[in-house]
């Protein structure tokens, strides 16, 4: 990523599991050492303070809070520091700088194994293949995207009975 330009737009995505330890856990991740085998939020801070570039988006598909769903980890040793998931992504949200996260903080992010991919991916996926609804003259723009997959989240979800609303910081 240092090799990107202040001119340059950096979009990143995640899609796996969180952990109520504030991890982004990969499937190779060994949960007894999760700090050393998966990426907590406060070293994601640090790697996109590192980003030269002016304008940066983060999709995040996962949960960070604790309790029971698809797409929450609990690790066995609390590790990391005890700040709360929504003020980590503050400190890494701002001017240029836009995370758009699969639920909000009491929510689970699910997945839908007909779709293949946790509801706020394929979504997010389909906007940026050129959903008809959101493109204009042959571009996505970011509010019509982040509007397209809030809608069509939170639609999807109420299909499994479930609440789902994405978020949006920066």
């Amino acid at each position: 990523m240092q090799k990107a330009k202040p001119g340059d737009i950096v979009v990143i995505g995640f899609s796996g599991h969180g952990s109520d330890s504030h991890h982004l856990i990969t499937y190779d991740a060994d949960p007894v050492t999760l700090d050393s085998t998966a990426v907590h939020v406060d070293e994601l801070t640090d790697l996109f303070s590192q980003i030269p570039a002016a304008n940066l988006i983060l999709f995040l598909d996962c949960c960070f809070a604790g309790g029971a769903g698809a797409k929450v980890f609990h690790a066995p040793i609390a590790t990391g520091a005890a700040t709360s998931a929504e003020a980590l992504l503050n400190k890494i949200s701002g001017k240029g700088r836009l995370i758009l996260t699969a639920a909000n903080a009491e929510q689970k992010a699910i997945e839908d194994r007909g779709r293949g991919h946790g509801l706020f991916t394929f979504f997010v996926c389909e906007g940026l293949r050129g959903a008809p609804e959101i493109t204009n003259a042959g571009k996505i723009p970011i509010l019509s995207l982040i509007e397209f997959v809030t809608r069509s989240v939170v639609n999807a979800a109420k299909q499994f009975r479930h609440n789902q609303e994405p978020t949006k910081k920066g």
